[in-house]
């Protein structure tokens, strides 16, 4: 049988880390805090880190464009949604503004709450109140006022469309 690891050891920290590796993706920073709250040393765990971040296993920018993955297609997040959910990894802010400039352009933001708006205006209700809400949501989701504007035009200009045709 293998022999368990010293508790506080390095190689403790090692198994400690690989395991939370292995559940999900993490940031350093995340990695990190897990790590010193486990009660590990502040030198050993940057030590590993760094051997972690220099054989591959830790790369805060693949970490990142993961995220923004996942919120484009699963959860759709505005520019300022992604920005916070990216720092809420502990993620610097250089490279949080680097990946939402590159993963978020203008028209894909615009294109993701246009599909939120299709969802929710769909639902049963009054439309003043259905807009509200999804105004609110919108602005939970950190969609810019500037992108909320250019949607109600859009939703306005396609609804005196609609009418006309009537």
């Amino acid at each position: 049988m293998g022999k368990k690891p010293q508790p506080g050891s390095e190689e403790a920290l090692r198994e400690y880390a690989l395991k939370l590796l292995s559940l999900r993706a993490r940031s350093r920073a995340e990695l990190r805090e897990r790590c010193l709250g486990k009660g590990y040393e502040t030198k050993l765990v940057d030590a590993l880190l760094d051997r972690f971040n220099s054989a591959g296993l830790l790369d805060d920018r693949e970490f990142a464009r993961a995220l923004a993955r996942y919120h484009r297609h699963l959860r759709p997040l505005g520019r300022f949604g992604l920005a916070s959910a990216l720092a809420a990894k502990g993620l610097d802010k250089a490279l949080i503004s680097e990946i939402v400039a590159e993963s978020l352009p203008f028209e894909e933001e615009l294109a993701a709450a246009r599909e939120i708006a299709q969802k929710q205006l769909n639902r049963s209700g009054d439309e003043r109140s259905k807009w509200q809400k999804l105004v609110n949501l919108l602005r939970r989701r950190g969609f810019s006022y500037q992108i909320i504007e250019r949607l109600r035009a859009e939703l306005a200009k396609s609804n005196t469309s609609d009418a006309e045709m009537d």
